[in-house]
């Protein structure tokens, strides 16, 4: 009898010192501790502050490291896979029901990055949750609400060994300019948004929204090699050293795991890698995905290209089971109509034909434009050509504002031809833009296209493995400088 009071003399000394009771709970697995949660609302609040969850990581893990990989099953079910296992077969059920109807963007040391599903004419809703104590945290909306942003990436940093609070990174374009990009930053101690730094330039080809948090740093990379890291305590953006590769590695600027080497595929596109044009082609297989292999021009000779497109003797030239392709338009529609699926022109013959007409008037009337800003002597003759090209994005832009909310992919919800031609010469006017310090498609001048455009660049059928970025500026360049001299 008196063990008995000693006993529940210790067990109350315990439960009522909150150090003694912590430093016991601390050295508990996780599974434990949620069971006792229930034990009172005392226990509750303790093991559920943030102080408690970092003292607890810390004990655990000093150095935490990555334990497994959560893999969707289904829209509501996953599976866990842990690295401790020896198989697949010791993973586990993971049940995330209440993240419902929410897409996970990233996950960092125990908490995960979610956002609301992308719908034409809405804006995401972005949430941190915890899976563990299933808590889900709505983020509150940007500082900006400027219609001319896009938005980039959001990505989040999160280290339990130094603290228990959080910090989202949001990439966005400036409202000055698509190019130019300004990082937002929100910390879950305070519970708002504020701006970090100064705009910077970063590779055209860099996507923002496949970030890496890793010693302290936030890391973006190119499928060129490219990449900057944020750091986040210093709140400074620095490149990353370019990662050395093998020469050949260059010379296949567009590297894909459906392209073909030296084979004996039926798919062959014979290209200048430079072209706008043969950016569109390339985006265009890249949706339908068939294998094919790239066969660069050779300038000092034609034979080839002459072989096969003996009238206008010029790429891209789509070579399929043998037959060649010409034309760019002719090219796209040929792909649409070999390989059925994602198609990129609507059945409605109406809409059709105003998605061809669309697709026309950008390969006549907008691409050679390209060019004309190349070559044009002097800054005078260099306005004109630009003014040139805003009376035509006018247009287009007026075109996108008609359709009201559904800007994106020119109303129809997926991606098309008009989409795809555009994307071509959009591409080679953000380049022009870098090599000769212009601007081609500013903002405040063409919300519409801006917010089109800038919803084209999160997609990764259009940004993966265009050209590199300096090889292509600097061709650019010489083009211009030839064209001066001349």
């Amino acid at each position: 009898m008196q063990d008995t009071k000693i006993s529940n003399s210790s067990a109350e000394i315990i439960s009522t010192n909150q150090d003694l009771l912590t430093q016991i709970l601390v050295r508990l697995p996780v599974k434990p501790l949620l069971r006792f949660k229930s034990v009172s609302k005392y226990w509750l609040s303790l093991i559920s502050s943030p102080q408690f969850s970092a003292a607890h990581t810390l004990r655990r893990s000093p150095k935490p490291a990555v334990s497994g990989l959560i893999l969707r099953k289904s829209p509501s079910e996953f599976k866990l896979l842990s690295f401790n296992s020896d198989s697949v077969s010791g993973s586990s059920l993971l049940s995330l029901h209440f993240l419902n109807g929410l897409k996970i963007i990233q996950s960092c040391n125990g908490l995960l990055l979610c956002s609301t599903l992308p719908q034409v004419g809405t804006k995401r809703k972005y949430y941190v949750s915890n899976p563990t104590t299933k808590q889900l945290s709505a983020l509150p909306p940007l500082g900006t609400d400027s219609p001319s942003v896009t938005i980039f990436g959001f990505n989040l940093a999160f280290d339990p060994s130094k603290s228990c609070n959080y910090k989202i990174i949001c990439v966005r374009s400036t409202e000055f300019s698509l190019y130019h990009y300004q990082i937002e930053l929100y910390d879950s101690e305070i519970g708002a948004w504020r701006l970090s730094g100064s705009p910077f330039v970063a590779p055209f080809d860099l996507v923002f929204d496949n970030a890496v948090f890793w010693n302290g740093a936030v890391h973006w990379i190119s499928p060129t090699g490219r990449g900057l890291y944020f750091d986040v305590d210093k709140e400074l953006i620095e490149a990353i050293p370019y990662l050395p590769s093998p020469s050949s590695w260059a010379k296949r600027r567009f590297r894909t795991p459906e392209m073909a080497e030296e084979q004996d595929v039926p798919v062959k596109l014979f290209r200048k890698w430079d072209s706008p044009y043969t950016v569109t082609v390339q985006v265009a297989l890249r949706i339908k995905e068939p294998t094919f292999q790239y066969i660069e021009e050779d300038l000092s000779d034609d034979s080839q290209i002459a072989k096969y497109d003996p009238v206008f003797k010029k790429t891209p030239v789509l070579i399929h089971n043998g037959k060649p392709i010409e034309e760019l338009l002719v090219i796209i529609e040929y792909i649409d109509e070999t390989w059925t699926d994602s198609p990129l022109l609507p059945k409605d013959p109406y809409a059709r034909a105003k998605a061809r007409f669309w697709a026309k008037y950008v390969v006549e009337k907008v691409y050679p434009l390209g060019t004309k800003v190349i070559e044009a002597k002097g800054k005078e003759e260099q306005e004109k050509v630009i003014e040139e090209v805003y009376q035509h994005l006018d247009r287009l832009d007026d075109l996108l504002q008609v359709q009201g909310e559904s800007y994106a992919f020119f109303g129809v919800g997926e991606i098309g031809l008009v989409d795809v031609v555009a994307f071509g010469i959009a591409y080679e006017f953000t380049m022009i833009g870098k090599a000769l310090e212009v601007e081609l498609i500013p903002i405040e001048k063409f919300r519409s296209l801006g917010m089109w455009l800038g919803f084209l660049f999160e997609v990764s059928l259009f940004t993966d493995y265009l050209p590199i970025e300096d090889e292509h500026v600097a061709a650019i360049k010489a083009r211009h400088e030839a064209a001066q001299s001349a």
